[in-house]
């Protein structure tokens, strides 16, 4: 994982830690280690049942490297980022980020990707890019945040604190700075004690439809078809899910299905 970041597997739940000094703030190597972490669980990985983000530094992310903006490494760097950013939002897996500090431009955009934001009391949320002289990534904001309110956070660049992303329910839940890493990995075991498969199938569908929201409708019913015939398909789990629910019991899963989910999931990504 080089010197960035750290990863290790715990309960089939893989924590990725940003280790960079002084703001965690992303380079190349970040990039491709997220990219090249998430590609690994879309498409080969059923041992990662959740992915949890988080910082042993004093931040969850201080945003870009600017300093590499104008260097080899930041060359290629717009690609690298549509890249990382595509992959954790085609995810498999629930993602969690449990952010501390500040969770700045970039680092912000790879939060609002996460499928939940636990946040410490006192932490803030920042798009400081009108105020470096770019136009960053305003649509991961926008497609949080009420359009009015994304609009002036973007133009001033003004810092959001964590108790207003939670009332408007973008952070899932506040909590104090020891409880944070805890709190994000009880969510995690909450998410890898259902059936992998029934949530790679759910989480596809919320992003196709989210692509497709425009004829809500429609693509609601598409989507739920799609999930059901072409995901779980003849998944044997699926009936054993349905048997032990009207029985009131824990269903008992057969785990080898995984990779053949995992291959029927990819001509949607």
């Amino acid at each position: 994982m080089g010197n960035c970041t750290k990863f290790e597997v715990v309960d089939n739940i893989g924590i990725l830690t940003f280790t960079r000094p002084p703001v965690n703030a992303v380079n190349q190597e970040i990039r491709l280690t997220l990219t090249e972490l998430f590609e690994s669980v879309n498409n080969s990985r059923t041992d990662i049942h959740a992915i949890v983000l988080c910082s042993d530094q004093k931040g969850f992310c201080g945003g870009a490297d600017t300093k590499e903006w104008y260097t080899e490494a930041g060359k290629n760097s717009a690609a690298e980022i549509n890249r990382m950013q595509e992959m954790i939002f085609k995810c498999n897996v629930p993602v969690i980020a449990a952010v501390n500090g500040f969770c700045v431009g970039m680092g912000f955009g790879i939060a609002s990707l996460c499928d939940v934001i636990v946040a410490e009391k006192d932490a803030w949320f920042q798009f400081p890019e009108v105020n470096v002289g770019t136009v960053g990534g305003p649509a991961w904001l926008t497609r949080i945040m009420p359009e009015k309110m994304s609009r002036y956070y973007l133009l001033t660049g003004e810092r959001i604190p964590a108790s207003e992303m939670y009332r408007l329910g973008i952070v899932f839940k506040l909590v104090e700075k020891e409880e944070l890493f805890d709190e994000a990995m009880k969510i995690a075991r909450k998410l890898t004690a259902k059936y992998p498969p029934t949530i790679w199938a759910i989480k596809t569908m919320m992003n196709l439809t989210e692509r497709e929201a425009q004829d809500v409708i429609d693509v609601t019913g598409r989507m739920r078809a799609l999930g059901n015939r072409e995901i779980l398909g003849d998944d044997p789990n699926k009936r054993e899910m349905t048997r032990a629910f009207n029985e009131h019991r824990q269903p008992v899963y057969d785990m080898q299905y995984l990779e053949r989910a995992q291959e029927r999931l990819k001509p949607y990504k």
